[in-house]
């Protein structure tokens, strides 16, 4: 996660002057981060020299020789990395600025490999969403998410009459092709779709209470998953008889099982950025083959970065719903429904590394601020 602190020093652009405040900050914190290898401090400037701020005003009367009290961001030895650049936006939504270079394009094409067209950086807030790129847990998550809803779905289209749970469009399709055929349409097919809905609502309205209380909403809503995938499976096994798709008791343990993976859809888009989706695979394989176009054929080196850096975080999450898909088709033919103990147990272990991001988030942030103290 690249982290930025914006300190607004700027007042014209002919005359940039900066204050002590920015040197302060990015020099310790380049001592204390960089040589430990715990992070990579850099400074991005609109200009290649500054006059410090409580200096100026002798500048301005002519009693300071201004070439003696400059600051160069770029000289050697600086215990901070220095760039050149501009700020061009804020997404608000993300906590992000968004940064561009201002090299010229001969150096900005000689650099775009480490520096890239632009540079996102997150500004990390009580309450604000995890980055897929935070940590090795949260990379995880949509691989571990996949094989719940490929599996959650197999087994609920097998075991419930053909209900999908998780691919809910599937249910318009079945809804549509029984109508006119002369079909009659199950109960569990027909509130399916208004059921995922509420609960996709009343999923954003939850995480934007957490927001409201600076509390990042993805443990909370992977909890709130899990639960609601445990009702599934024990509502749907506690009788032990065969199960009848059209028995009350089915309806209901079917519709927990649309409101888990509708919870698992919304969780993805509000609480986890950049995450790909964990259960429209039509839409996934369409982007991983578009981007595998893009590096094969795309000779931009910038378009390159952005194909590879998109299929690095797609082809888990389609790996992850074929193998769902095909452990959930298997168990639910040797054990029937209590196949669901399957994807119940994944969702616990997506909530322990939903748990073990957001303690590694909490203990960096602890810890860089131990090290400002220091």
């Amino acid at each position: 996660m690249r982290v930025g602190l914006f300190i607004p020093c700027q007042i014209d652009a002919s005359l940039p002057v900066v204050g002590v405040a920015g040197p302060e900050l990015t020099t310790p914190l380049g001592h204390c981060l960089g040589p430990r290898g715990h992070a990579q401090t850099s400074r991005v400037e609109c200009a290649r020299l500054h006059r410090l701020k409580p200096l100026f005003h002798e500048v301005a009367a002519d009693s300071l020789d201004p070439r003696g009290n400059n600051l160069r961001y770029f000289a050697e030895g600086q215990v901070f990395r220095a760039r050149l650049g501009e700020s061009v936006g804020l997404n608000r939504a993300r906590r992000e600025k968004q940064l561009i270079a201002t090299l010229g394009d001969e150096a900005r094409d000689r650099q775009s490999h480490s520096f890239g067209s632009t540079l996102a950086l997150r500004i990390p807030a009580a309450g604000s969403t995890l980055s897929l790129e935070d940590s090795a847990w949260t990379k995880a998550l949509p691989f571990v998410l996949s094989i719940v809803a490929g599996s959650v779905d197999t087994i609920g289209f097998l075991g419930l009459g053909g209900l999908f749970t998780a691919h809910i469009t599937g249910n318009l399709i079945i809804l549509a092709a029984r109508f006119f055929a002369g079909g009659q349409a199950s109960i569990a097919h027909l509130i399916s779709i208004p059921v995922f809905v509420l609960v996709v609502f009343l999923t954003r309205s939850l995480a934007v209470g957490f927001d409201h209380l600076r509390l990042s909403p993805l443990v909370p809503l992977l909890l709130l998953q899990f639960l609601l995938i445990s009702g599934f499976f024990v509502s749907a096994t506690i009788s032990g008889a065969p199960a009848d798709p059209t028995a009350s008791n089915m309806i209901f343990a079917g519709m927990l099982g649309v409101s888990a993976m509708a919870v698992q859809n919304a969780l993805i888009r509000v609480a986890l950025a950049d995450a790909p989706s964990t259960a429209v695979m039509t839409t996934n394989v369409s982007i991983f083959a578009i981007d595998i176009g893009e590096m094969l054929l795309s000779r931009d080196p910038i378009t390159f970065a952005k194909a590879s850096r998109r299929a690095r975080r797609t082809w888990p999450a389609i790996v992850g719903f074929l193998l769902g898909c095909v452990l959930g088709g298997a168990c639910e033919a040797l054990v029937g429904l209590r196949a669901l103990a399957l994807p119940t147990g994944v969702t616990l272990v997506a909530f322990a590394l939903g748990v073990a991001a957001e303690r590694r988030r909490t203990m960096t942030s602890l810890s860089i601020c131990e090290e400002i103290s220091s």
